[in-house]
């Protein structure tokens, strides 16, 4: 595993198709971050009903991905375009498994499934 880039966000009001919502997916790249039990710090979570809390306080997106979404979309992708607060290498759907554990610094984030 390799961290590409560290994101963080803050909620927003977004329209799309002429409806309003708020959306934290514009986070931005940063250096260090704290990870509380919730969510890393400064990452303020818009919908706590799909986001946040002790069972998903952070979010990881394969960089490998990134040029199958370009291809698709057939433009360049600025990252975090997925709203991930880590964009990492090396951590593919079929190199990672629900009971998983890395540690990140000094963080210890363990990868489980909860419904």
């Amino acid at each position: 595993m390799r961290l590409i880039s560290l994101n963080i966000g803050k909620p927003k009001s977004i329209i799309c198709k002429e409806k309003e919502f708020i959306s934290e997916i514009g986070k931005k790249s940063i250096q260090k971050a704290r990870l509380k039990f919730n969510c890393l710090d400064d990452d303020n979570v818009a919908n706590l009903n799909f986001h946040g809390g002790p069972d998903r306080a952070v979010c990881f997106y394969p960089y490998e991905h990134y040029q199958l979404w370009e291809n698709e979309c057939g433009l360049k992708l600025s990252i975090p375009a997925f709203g991930e607060n880590l964009t990492i290498t090396g951590m593919l759907e079929k190199n990672v498994c629900i009971g998983d554990s890395y540690q990140i610094g000094e963080a210890m984030v363990l990868n489980h499934f909860q419904i």
